[in-house]
């Protein structure tokens, strides 16, 4: 096993390129095939964000859209404006549910993104003979992934702490604490992890995160050192780092198989994640493992497997823990996968019509979303 990780750790650097170019088609109530789309060589080493263009279009055939009595809108792409203000959004922590682009056309559920659920309203002109108000949804455009690799250690995507607290917030003085008790309906005045009151008094100094929340900065300093989330409002902070192993490698490629319940999707995508055995940050030893995982090559496929990249970087993919079925310590699921290409949902296989949302909160409930993308 150690020596199959030397040898994606040798592969890496030469996979990164082409791993840097995949690309992914979300959100598109079906897709309408814009994954196909290939990046510019040149565009290879731009954030995977910045490559993506973002479409409002109905996904659907235009024989479709008439017998639904629709118009039906020409594709657009968003302007450059219009794209930095969506990805801003997109990193907003709580994202907005409705957002106003600099171009004047407002999305709305931009929360369920991932989901394709976001979009905008369109009314046509009056000189359309059928005039019903059509949903346009918002879709994302990526290249088609291409085989590749991470290799662990070497690739890890760690927080490193410079800066520390004063990231995330700011030092309150104490005529700033008693202003914001008196102003404020929504202050509280016990520091929510100790429960001792607050007052920005020399030696026992307050800090409010950018969520607004105040502690005392001692005991946030602490609560940040084990994970880095607001325990008032649960809004992260930072990278949430896990405890997959440090050691392992994860790689796909792609086979000329549909899964149930994707037939539109004419390959399959294969991740393979092996993990060596070896010993966890207390010393314990633990056993080795290996698993594939399948995912259709659509536009669910392609986002998944690139939140599946980051974190397995950010070691919160796996987890280390007891085996029940076997009484060993080994790498355990944290961010479940479908091991089989059948047997449903019962059997860890497809079809399965919600495992797309599952696994998105899954990703997100572990700090990873789309915006990690940019």
């Amino acid at each position: 096993m150690k020596s199959d990780t030397s040898s994606n750790s040798s592969a890496s650097a030469s996979a990164r390129e082409a791993v840097d170019g995949i690309a992914v088609a979300a959100g598109a109530q079906g897709g309408g095939g814009l994954g196909d789309m290939m990046a510019s060589p040149h565009l290879q080493q731009a954030p995977l964000l910045q490559r993506t263009s973002f479409i409002l279009g109905l996904p659907f055939r235009r024989r479709d859209i008439l017998l639904a009595g629709w118009f039906s809108p020409s594709r657009s792409k968003l302007d450059d404006a219009d794209k930095e203000a969506l990805l801003t959004a997109l990193q907003c922590e709580p994202r907005p549910e409705t957002l106003c682009l600099p171009s004047g056309q407002t999305i709305e559920r931009l929360s369920e993104f991932e989901l394709g659920l976001a979009g905008t309203f369109y009314q046509p002109t009056c000189h359309i003979r059928r005039r019903k108000v059509a949903w346009v949804p918002l879709q994302m455009v990526f290249p088609h992934p291409t085989p590749g690799v991470v290799a662990l250690p070497e690739e890890l995507d760690e927080d490193d702490g410079c800066g520390g607290i004063a990231r995330y917030g700011r030092p309150l003085e104490e005529d700033e604490v008693k202003e914001l008790a008196t102003c404020s309906n929504n202050f509280e005045s016990t520091c929510p992890i100790c429960l001792d009151e607050v007052t920005g008094e020399d030696g026992c100094p307050a800090f409010q995160l950018r969520c607004k929340h105040v502690y005392h900065q001692e005991c946030i300093e602490h609560w940040f050192n084990n994970k880095k989330r607001c325990p008032k409002c649960q809004q992260d902070f930072g990278k949430v780092i896990g405890h997959q192993p440090r050691m392992g490698s994860m790689n796909w490629h792609f086979v000329d198989e549909s899964l149930p319940g994707h037939e539109d999707a004419k390959e399959t995508i294969v991740v393979h994640f092996i993990f060596p055995k070896g010993f966890d940050e207390h010393g314990r030893e633990y056993q080795g493992r290996s698993n594939k995982c399948f995912l259709p090559a659509d536009n669910e496929g392609f986002v998944l497997l690139e939140l599946f990249k980051v974190a397995f970087r950010r070691r919160v993919m796996y987890g280390l823990g007891q085996s029940l079925s076997r009484n060993i310590y080994r790498p355990t699921f944290n961010i479940h996968i479908k091991t089989n290409r059948k047997r449903g949902v019962e059997g860890h296989g497809y079809p399965d019509p919600s495992y797309f949302a599952r696994a998105l909160e899954e990703l997100r409930a572990n700090g990873v979303t789309v915006a990690d993308l940019s």
